[in-house]
């Protein structure tokens, strides 16, 4: 079999016929890399901490989260950073 014979047979056997498993499929495929996004996304900021401990050369992502911190009153420390990132997934 080559190639293009696989996607038919692939498009007649799960899009076709099971197309409702198909999109659920599909559905927890793309919310997982959302999930996998967001935790990449939190985990930056910690790592700038480490890096530069007083923010002076942060990442556009460690600056709008400094500023969502100052907006609330908290100070953007590691405590802070961690409490994010162990918050965003914990429900």
């Amino acid at each position: 079999m080559n190639t293009i014979e696989n996607y038919k047979y692939f498009y007649r056997e799960f899009i076709k016929y099971y197309y409702k498993d198909f999109y659920l499929l599909l559905f927890f495929v793309l919310l997982e890399a959302v999930v996998i996004c967001l935790s990449v996304l939190s985990i930056i900021p910690i790592a700038d901490f480490f890096l530069d401990q007083d923010l002076t050369n942060a990442n556009i992502i460690t600056k709008k989260l400094v500023f969502f911190a100052n907006q609330l009153g908290f100070d953007a420390n590691i405590y802070f950073f961690l409490n994010f990132f162990c918050n965003l997934f914990d429900r």
